[in-house]
């Protein structure tokens, strides 16, 4: 079956979590429309696990010389960047809004100025050291 870019997007969910979330009653407004991923995400990530594929049937054949027949989905491609999203699904029993630009898994909330107890409107992100 032939697939294109938005296809594989829209078979994988992603685009239902990318954009602003809806906050009225009724049609949605442009900008709260569910979004498509990135510039052409579906044919990077697709290309990208079938040479990755590739790489593992060659290496499968230099060990025990048989062959191996690479199978791969552009959807199920784009679902591997799925992250924490399927354990969001399982664990809190329903799907992860679109939530703009905002990330839980980035940002830490509710947030609080320091020895306040008051929260703040402003984000914080956590540093990780290489170390």
């Amino acid at each position: 079956m032939r697939d294109s870019d938005i296809l594989c997007q829209a078979l994988s969910g992603g685009p239902y979590i990318v954009g602003e979330p809806e906050r009225g009653d009724g049609t949605p407004l442009p900008h709260e429309a569910p979004t498509r991923l990135g510039n052409w995400h579906g044919a990077f990530v697709q290309g990208m696990w079938g040479a990755y594929g590739v790489l593992a049937a060659l290496h499968f054949r230099a060990e025990s010389g048989k062959g191996q027949f690479v199978d791969l989905s552009g959807a199920e491609s784009l679902m591997m960047f799925a992250d924490y999203n399927i354990t969001w699904m399982h664990t809190g029993g329903k799907a992860r809004e679109r939530l703009g630009n905002f990330d839980p898994a980035v940002f830490r909330t509710p947030t609080s100025a320091a020895g306040t107890g008051t929260p703040s409107s402003r984000p914080t992100t956590t540093r990780r050291s290489n170390r």
